[in-house]
């Protein structure tokens, strides 16, 4: 019976100084890797959440700029109008303000997350030999967060041309 109690004690013995030194550098050493993981994750879900919202914001500003253009009667939902460029008129460019959803603020511009730019010049091709171009780039550009200092400002840039109609 004496040889069965001694198996017994090795068998159940504790932990000793060096493991538990061990685990608690390895647990040490990887949670603020972990943490730090998750933070980055975070940061660059904002990040991809603020980029597809530009995107809308793009197509938003493009459909205003196109129903403008196509009906001069429509009243423009900003107090600026980007009139449909000619050869005649210089590059003439309006600003919006855009919130955190991505919606237009037309008055309380002190909400605007989104700063957009929107400028409308005469794009007349090579072959085409006119003063009046039938065509317009349009380049929008959006700077996020608008309060912040320029070189704070995550900037994106797009460009179309249209015709008067969209086409």
């Amino acid at each position: 019976m004496n040889t069965k109690r001694s198996i017994n004690d090795r068998t159940k013995r504790g932990t000793t100084l060096t493991e538990v030194v061990i685990a608690l550098s390895v647990i040490a050493f990887s949670v603020p890797l972990i943490l730090g993981a998750t933070g980055g994750a975070h940061q660059s879900r904002q990040d991809a959440e603020a980029d597809t919202r530009a995107i809308w914001i793009v197509g938003d500003v493009k459909r205003r700029v196109i129903n403008k253009w196509s009906t001069d009667t429509q009243r423009s939902d900003v107090e600026e109008t980007l009139i449909f460029p000619s050869s005649a008129t210089p590059k003439n460019t309006i600003k919006m303000f855009y919130d955190k959803q991505g919606s237009l603020i037309e008055h309380d511009h002190e909400k605007g997350v989104y700063l957009v730019t929107v400028e409308a010049s005469p794009y007349v091709r090579t072959h085409y030999y006119s003063d009046i171009s039938p065509l317009a780039r349009v380049i929008i550009k959006i700077q996020q967060p608008a309060k912040s200092s320029s070189d704070r400002q995550k900037k994106l840039t797009y460009q179309f041309v249209s015709n008067r109609y969209g086409f």
